[in-house]
């Protein structure tokens, strides 16, 4: 699978799948059944400085890849944060780039009226699964996304523990 491939269908799973609600800082379980994001487990990392976790995932293996997709609309400016990476379906440490591995990062503007949208795809980086079964999955990851205008985001220190 090309980049750019590899890029597309990632946004493709991020954009067209719903969104978890959220109550205060809690995100309601059933808002992720309802929305497709069911699988268990969470997706955390430390996102261009500040902390991104949640529980609301989905994940899904196809052809030798393993994709996690994450949604949190639980921010303080009301956006709604979207993250996913992807690596072969083994164990390994793999370089973006080099294989299947790679990320996206997406922030919405929760008005939908606003259309503000920015996509960070991976540049450099490495995503590394630790254990993977027929029904789980365990890992970690960093890499650094950019948009097409060049500004760029670290992700870093992220971790994948999930069951689907």
């Amino acid at each position: 699978m090309t980049p750019v491939s590899r890029f597309a269908a990632l946004l493709s799973i991020l954009m067209f799948t719903g969104g978890c609600d959220a109550v205060s800082d809690v995100v309601d379980g059933a808002a992720c059944s309802a929305t497709g994001y069911a699988d268990s487990g969470t997706v955390s990392a430390t996102v261009g400085g500040s902390r991104y976790s949640t529980p609301c995932v989905r994940v899904e293996v196809e052809s030798g890849v393993l994709t996690i997709a994450s949604i949190d609309d639980v921010v303080s400016d009301n956006d709604q944060r979207l993250l996913a990476v992807t690596a072969p379906n083994e164990v390994g440490t793999f370089e973006v780039g080099e294989t299947t591995a790679g990320g996206v990062y997406t922030v919405r503007a929760a008005d939908t009226s606003q259309q503000a949208e920015q996509t960070f795809a991976s540049t450099s980086g490495r995503v590394t699964v630790t254990s993977v079964t027929d029904t789980s999955a365990e890992g970690t990851f960093s890499f650094v996304g950019q948009v097409p205008s060049g500004d760029q985001i670290d992700i870093v220190n992220g971790s994948f523990d999930v069951t689907f």
